[in-house]
C-alpha cells in the first residue's frame, strides 16, 4: 500500500474519530425534511429549467403535483465561489394559477442551499409559500407545532391563505389579512419568535422558524 498516512474519511460527515463535520449539519436537514415530508414529495414530478447553461447560473428545480409542491434551490459548485444570485424571485404555473414569491427578489450567496414549499397544507391551512424550509411537525398540549429553517442570509417570509383562519397573531400582536392573505415579509427568525393561527374549526398552530445557529444545531426526536 503506498497511500500516505493520512486520514481516510475524506470528508464523511462523521469522522473516523466520531466527531461531526461541517457537512453533517447540513444532510442533516435534508434528512429530516425527507423523513418528515418525503411521502409528500414522492409522489411529486421534478420540473428542471432548460436555461440553466452556466456554472455562475443558480441551480433549481421543482417537485409538483400540479397543486402544491417545493423548489430546490443551490447556489455550490464544488472548488469554485459561486457568484452573488441578485434579484431571485420564482413564478410558479399550476393547474389553479400562478403564484410568484418571495414578494421582493431577494439575494443567494454562495454556497447556499433551500428547499422552499408552496400551497403546503400545515394543518388544514394553506401555506401559499414560505422562503424558509420545513423542518418538522410536533403537536404539543394542544397545539400544533411546525417549524421552518431560515435560508442563509434571507429574510423569512411565508404568505397564507386567509380561508379557515379566524386569529392571527405574530408574538402576539395581530395580523389583518391583505387580499385574502397574510404576509408576512419582517420576521425574525429565532425559536423566540412565533407565529400563531386559529383556524374556524378551533385548531391551534404555531409556526417557529429557526435561524442558521439554531437551524445547525437542532435535534428532533
Amino acid at each position: 500500500n503506498q497511500y500516505c498516512d493520512i486520514s481516510y474519511d475524506f470528508q464523511a460527515p462523521i469522522r473516523e474519530t466520531g466527531e461531526l463535520a461541517g457537512s453533517y449539519h447540513q444532510i442533516k436537514k435534508l434528512h429530516y425534511f425527507l423523513n418528515e415530508f418525503g411521502d409528500r414529495l414522492a409522489p411529486m414530478a421534478p420540473v428542471i429549467p432548460s436555461n440553466q447553461k452556466s456554472t455562475e447560473d443558480l441551480q433549481w428545480a421543482i417537485r409538483t403535483d400540479g397543486e402544491s409542491g417545493f423548489v430546490f434551490g443551490l447556489n455550490y459548485y464544488r472548488n469554485f465561489k459561486k457568484p452573488l444570485q441578485s434579484g431571485v424571485q420564482f413564478e410558479v404555473s399550476l393547474e389553479k394559477g400562478k403564484i410568484l414569491f418571495p414578494a421582493k427578489p431577494v439575494e443567494i450567496v454562495d454556497s447556499c442551499m433551500f428547499i422552499w414549499p408552496f400551497n403546503m397544507d400545515l394543518g388544514g391551512v394553506n401555506l401559499k409559500y414560505a422562503t424558509a424550509q420545513p423542518l418538522c411537525r410536533i403537536l404539543e398540549k394542544g397545539v400544533e407545532k411546525w417549524f421552518f429553517l431560515k435560508t442563509k442570509n434571507v429574510q423569512p417570509e411565508i404568505c397564507i391563505d386567509a380561508d379557515e383562519i379566524v386569529l392571527f397573531k405574530s408574538n402576539g400582536k395581530p395580523v389583518y389579512p391583505k387580499a385574502d392573505n397574510y404576509l408576512l415579509t419582517d420576521i425574525n427568525a429565532g425559536s423566540g419568535n412565533k407565529i400563531d393561527i386559529k383556524t374556524s374549526k378551533g385548531k391551534n398552530l404555531r409556526i417557529i422558524i429557526l435561524d442558521e445557529s439554531e437551524a445547525d444545531n437542532v435535534w428532533f426526536f
